[in-house]
Parts: C-alpha cells; sequence; structure tokens
C-alpha cells in the first residue's frame, strides 16, 4: 500500500490545516467524539482509488478530493498573500459543486473513521445509513469557513446547490422521520437528529416511539389544552405499534433500489409514516371527548392541575425582606383523560381510579355539569358537583395513583381533610371554570369538618419554619404520595434542625402524635366523638387543633428550637396566611374574596370576631 499511496506533508499544502477546520465543525454533531488528533493523510496515485479510512486512523484521499482540498486550503489560509493587482477568476457553479463534493468525501470518511459501523440488518441497518451520512452538513461546514463563502455569493451562496448524498435513498428516509418526530414531539429537528445519534443503532426504533408516544400532543393533551396523564399499559401498547411501524417503514427502504434518489426515500418514509400517524390517532380517540358533561370536567380538573403546579411562597432567605418567589412544585398532570359515568346509587358521587381515570355519578355530577346553569345562584347540587370534581382531581395529583397503597385511618384523614381545605380554598377558581364569579359563591355555609380544621392548623404551624402560607403546605402535601404526608408534615415543622438521634426520635413522637389526632378528627366526623370524649363538632376541631399546635410546639422545644423571630413583617406574613387574608406587599383581591377566607364557626359572615383559619 506504501507504493499506491503518497504521505500529504502539511509543509507543503494546507489541506491538513483545513481538514481539521472541517473536523472541528463536524465533530459538534457527533456524540462522544472530540477533534483532538489530525488523522494522517494521503493521497492515492491511482485516480481510480475512492477515498477511505483505515483501522490505523488514516484517511487516505482519491486524487480529485486531495486536489480539491488543497486548493481550498490555499484559499482558506493564503488569501492574504494574493496580489490584489491580479485578481482571481469568479468562481463558477463547477467549481462549487466540486468544493462540496470534496467536503463531503472527506467528512464521510472521517466519519467511518471515528464511528466505526455496527453488525446491523434490515432496518436497523437502513436507518443507520441515513442517520451517519446526515450527520455530514456540507452546507453548514462550508458556511463556518471564515472569509470563505464570499466566494460563491454571486452564484446564491453556498446553499445553491445541494449534496452530494453518499446514500441519497436512506438520508431521504432519515430526514423525513426526523421532520415527523420534530412535528409530534415538539422538539427541534436537531434535538431530535441528537438523539437518534446519541442512541445505540438497534435501539433507535424503541428509543424514538417512547419519546413520541409520551411527548405526542394528540396523546398528551385534553380539548382545553391541559395536559392529561397517560396509564402505563396505554404507553406500553402505543409505543409497541409505534416502534413496529418504524421498523417496517425503513425495511421498505432496505428492500428498495439502493441507487434510488433522496426523493425516493422522502417518498418510501411518507407512506410508512401514515401508518404511524394513524395508530396515533386511534388511541387518541379511545378518550371519548364527545361524552356529555366531559368539558366541563375537564375544565375543573385543569383548574386544580393549575393551582397545585405553581404557588406562590417566601424561600428561608427572604423571610425578612417579604420578597415572593415562584415556586415549581411536583409534576400534577397526572389524570388519564378517561371519565366514566356511574349509574349505581351510592353515598359516593365520585373516584378516582388507580388507573389515573375518573368516574363520577351520572345523575348528581355528570348532568348537573353540564346543565345550563342559567340560576344567579349556583344551586346546592351544582356545588357538590363542583367539589365532587374538584376533590377527586386533587386525590390524582400525586406520583402515586389512587387506592396503590393501602392507608391507615390518619393517612386516609389527613387526605380528606386536605382535599377538603384545597377545594373550600378555591372554590371560586373552580366555579370560574362554569362562568361564575365569586360575589356569586357568598351565600353558600362555608363550615369546616373537624378534620378539615385540624389540617388547616397543621399546615399553619408546619410552614411557620419554611416562611410558607398554609395553603402553600396543603398544595405541597397534596402532591406529596398519601402514605409519606404525615411524615413530610412533620419534617416542615422541624425544619433546620440539626440531624441526628434526637431529632428523629423527635419526629418519630410528633408523628405518633399527629396520627392520633388525625385518627380522632376523622372519628369526630364520623361519630360525633373520639375514643376519650363526647363532643360537639365545632368544640372538637378546636380541641384537637390544639393539640396539634402543642405537639409541634412541644417538639421545637425539645430540640431547643425557638419559635422563628417576631420580626414584625414576618409575623404580618404568618397572621395574613392563616386568615386567608392577602399577605403584606401582595395585592388584596384574595382578601376581598369571601370564598377565600376560612371562617370560624363562631365568626360572623361580617368578618368580625375571632380569626379563621387559612
Amino acid at each position: 500500500m506504501a507504493d499506491e499511496r503518497t504521505y500529504i506533508d502539511d509543509i507543503f499544502v494546507r489541506t491538513g490545516s483545513l481538514a481539521m477546520d472541517w473536523i472541528t465543525r463536524l465533530t459538534k454533531t457527533m456524540p462522544g467524539v472530540l477533534p483532538l488528533d489530525r488523522p494522517r493523510l494521503y493521497r492515492w496515485s491511482d485516480p481510480e482509488q475512492r477515498t477511505r479510512a483505515h483501522s490505523d486512523g488514516s484517511i487516505t484521499l482519491s486524487r480529485q478530493t486531495a486536489a480539491t482540498m488543497a486548493e481550498v486550503g490555499h484559499d482558506r489560509h493564503d488569501a492574504r498573500n494574493h496580489d490584489p493587482e491580479r485578481p482571481e477568476p469568479p468562481r463558477t457553479m463547477a467549481d462549487l459543486r466540486r468544493v462540496r463534493a470534496a467536503a463531503s468525501d472527506f467528512c464521510a470518511a472521517y466519519v467511518e473513521s471515528v464511528l466505526p459501523r455496527a453488525e446491523l440488518t434490515g432496518s436497523d441497518q437502513a436507518l443507520d445509513i441515513g442517520v451517519r451520512g446526515n450527520m455530514v452538513d456540507v452546507s453548514s461546514i462550508l458556511n463556518g469557513m471564515h472569509g470563505y463563502a464570499h466566494h460563491f455569493e454571486h452564484l446564491g451562496g453556498i446553499d445553491s446547490v445541494q449534496g452530494p448524498d453518499r446514500a441519497p435513498l436512506h438520508q431521504g428516509a432519515a430526514a423525513v422521520l426526523t421532520a415527523w418526530a420534530s412535528r409530534r414531539t415538539g422538539l427541534r429537528p436537531g434535538e431530535v437528529d441528537a438523539l437518534l445519534r446519541q442512541t445505540p443503532p438497534a435501539q433507535r426504533f424503541d428509543v424514538l416511539a417512547g419519546r413520541v408516544a409520551e411527548l405526542d400532543n394528540l396523546q398528551n393533551r385534553l380539548p382545553d389544552g391541559s395536559r392529561r396523564r397517560l396509564p402505563a399499559d396505554h404507553l406500553d401498547r402505543l409505543k409497541s405499534d409505534l416502534s413496529k411501524d418504524l421498523r417496517e417503514t425503513f425495511a421498505r427502504v432496505s428492500f428498495a433500489d439502493q441507487t434510488g434518489s433522496r426523493a425516493r426515500g422522502k417518498e418510501i418514509a411518507e407512506g410508512g409514516l401514515r401508518a404511524a400517524s394513524v395508530h396515533l390517532r386511534q388511541y387518541r380517540d379511545s378518550i371519548h371527548t364527545s361524552q356529555r358533561g366531559y368539558r366541563e370536567v375537564a375544565g375543573l380538573v385543569s383548574a386544580v392541575q393549575s393551582e397545585l403546579a405553581i404557588g406562590r411562597g417566601l424561600t428561608a432567605a427572604d423571610r425578612n425582606s417579604g420578597v415572593y418567589a415562584q415556586q415549581l412544585k411536583a409534576n400534577t398532570d397526572y389524570w388519564s383523560g378517561e371519565l366514566h359515568e356511574s349509574t349505581e346509587s351510592t353515598g359516593e358521587l365520585g373516584a378516582a381510579g388507580t388507573d389515573r381515570s375518573l368516574t363520577f355519578d351520572r345523575d348528581r355530577v355528570i348532568e348537573v355539569l353540564a346543565g345550563d346553569h342559567t340560576e344567579y345562584w349556583p344551586s346546592t347540587e351544582l356545588r357538590a358537583a363542583v367539589r365532587a370534581v374538584g376533590t377527586q382531581a386533587a386525590r390524582l395529583c400525586n406520583p402515586e395513583g389512587p387506592g396503590a397503597t393501602p392507608l391507615n385511618a390518619a393517612d386516609q384523614a389527613l387526605e380528606s381533610g386536605l382535599t377538603e381545605e384545597f377545594v373550600s380554598r378555591h372554590e371560586s377558581q373552580l366555579f370560574g371554570k362554569l362562568r361564575y364569579i365569586p360575589y356569586q359563591l357568598t351565600h353558600y355555609d362555608n363550615t369546616q369538618t373537624t378534620t378539615a380544621q385540624v389540617v388547616a392548623t397543621l399546615s399553619a404551624e408546619a410552614g411557620r419554619r419554611l416562611g410558607l402560607e398554609p395553603h402553600e403546605v396543603t398544595a405541597r402535601l397534596l402532591t406529596t404520595p398519601p402514605a409519606e404526608r404525615v411524615d413530610r408534615a412533620v419534617a416542615f415543622a422541624l425544619e433546620g434542625e440539626p440531624a441526628g438521634p434526637q431529632l428523629d426520635q423527635a419526629k418519630q413522637a410528633l408523628s405518633g402524635e399527629v396520627r392520633s389526632v388525625l385518627t380522632d378528627a376523622a372519628a369526630a366526623d364520623h361519630a360525633g366523638k373520639t375514643r376519650l370524649h363526647l363532643w360537639s363538632q365545632a368544640s372538637a376541631g378546636d380541641a384537637l387543633s390544639q393539640k396539634v399546635t402543642k405537639a409541634i410546639g412541644s417538639a421545637q422545644r425539645s430540640l431547643g428550637a425557638t419559635r422563628p423571630a417576631s420580626n414584625d413583617n414576618w409575623q404580618q406574613v404568618v397572621t395574613a396566611a392563616t386568615s386567608g387574608q392577602a399577605p403584606p406587599g401582595r395585592p388584596q383581591q384574595d382578601a376581598q374574596n369571601p370564598t377565600n377566607r376560612r371562617q370560624h364557626p363562631g365568626q360572623d359572615r361580617s368578618g368580625q370576631g375571632q380569626s379563621g383559619r387559612g
């Protein structure tokens, strides 16, 4: 081979410098490849030999490619020494085609050198050829050469000619796949290309099918534009069908005439991807959005998700300044989009399923929500229906599906109190989806259950250490798996204490006391009494709330902690939060909205008397 090729010495020609310039730009699109070393370049003596990459990392250029690269290297690096009195002849279209061919030829050989081909067959091989070929973007490489593109401005620029492609059939099909996936997922074409390049060749169809199934707007959006959570079995079936469609598409490419044009590759891919699009529509059609009451339920679920997704909160660093920060909470888009009707005569108005679907009583919820709502004051039946949807939607807004883990009495009571407190606070936003204004809700009785009063107190006390309003703590607990909520509330209440055995013991003791109080509250709501006392519901809420406050204070004192410093601004924030009023520095619309204040049983409609809990 030494007699057949000649080493290209960069001292005499600029081919090596040009090669490194092209390699630097090319490797930006190649995962895991860095332009660390300049490959040894040779030139074939035989004019019939094509450019080839060798196992030792060297590249032997065809005679045509070597000559063109030497010429471009001279223009690129030695232009400053050109005699201005002897103007260069203008470049022709043939010159542009020759330069593009040389760049494509060298870059394709370099890709083969640093990314050896895997042993593939059929559709995997067809896609791999297309992906590797499309790594070489000749236009961007040449346009990126400083001071060179102007030579072809009179011809319309570097982009006035396309190609040449080493595998036009496969590259055309791969380009169509990239564009299709980009439209479906909302990703930029470059991001889809990067995903394909970074994925092992044998796994590309499965990975791309999974990404399309998870991000496709047709699957993940409800009619009102809000997101929905796809059930796991739904996703698995869709991914399997999409992967099969993509493989069959590129199997057709592998069976086609391999000398076919780029247009032929695009035609084959477009035909195959139509089947994948049909599958996406079929899976989307399993959600019957045209059923009666679906639009109203979806709007209420969207309102719940929005309220739980982002909220106001004071960070620890901002406690004394009163600066508000937007704090992202956990993902809340967990509804599958499936709505079922129930005709059984049970006391429950609705339920959230383990598959993340929603089921509601047809006559008492679905038909009521789908009505005309012409009355000025919303009826008691309508309020019950709205609260039923809001409650079950809130139960869905955590990573663990309803019923996935058996809950004890305390955990069930906490979930009941959290959902009641959340729905009561945001009732005006829920009714806003039905075009009611807050004033039309003022005739409702806002008396809370014992459990809700205890939970409101727990949220207020737990949020003091973090500088959070009670409804912020409520939202954070709702987006936590149900079995972990009590422990998280305890962790909030003891935030900032040094870690160690003493803190663990304090958390365990406080958790036990909180669970006991929650169990007593649920019993008081159910039968009007606890295990030890007989009392009215109103006095039970007061007494049990005080037990929560005392338990948290005792745990903090046992660790040597003190209450937050009595900074006037901070005290105003806490006081406003626990009374449902707007904190200092915030607009007063919340304070003026009667539905956003939880009224104590002893508080009259004017808001005078004892302050309620927020």
